[in-house]
């Protein structure tokens, strides 16, 4: 398998070469080709050139204006972590809020089933005192 990967790597560099040495034979022998590419190559040089030329002048400028927006970077990023940090804080309050919330309910809802359940056995009791029971109805007779 490496062998086969090997091959095709191989195929492919060769391919690079030959197309290179194409395209080089063709801009020798090619007078046109030859004149625009040193024009391309002469422009190329004279803009970089160019822009040296204006960054040196204008150092200044330029590391000011680098030197604020660094500044302004490192202002916004310092600004998101406190914001970050406070929502952080934030949402373990409300973690320890909601805990607190769930704890009251629960114990509402135990309050309120004890309250139920001795109500029932109170109706129960009053019920019993009301309604006369088998004996006290032979009793009765």
């Amino acid at each position: 398998m490496e062998k086969e990967e090997g091959k095709k790597t191989n195929w492919f560099r060769r391919g690079i070469v030959i197309g290179v040495a194409a395209g080089s034979i063709y801009v020798l022998a090619n007078k046109k080709a030859r004149t625009k590419i040193k024009d391309s190559v002469s422009g190329c040089t004279e803009k970089t050139k160019h822009w040296i030329q204006v960054i040196k002048e204008n150092r200044e400028p330029f590391m000011e204006q680098m030197k604020a927006s660094s500044e302004r970077i490192a202002t916004i990023v310092e600004e998101a972590t406190d914001d970050i940090q406070t929502l952080v804080e934030t949402s373990q309050h409300m973690k320890s809020h909601t805990q607190e919330l769930l704890k009251a309910l629960q114990e509402s809802k135990d309050e309120f089933q004890a309250i139920t359940t001795k109500l029932k056995n109170e109706e129960k009791l009053d019920l019993d005192e009301v309604v006369p029971s088998s004996d006290d109805e032979q009793l009765l007779q």
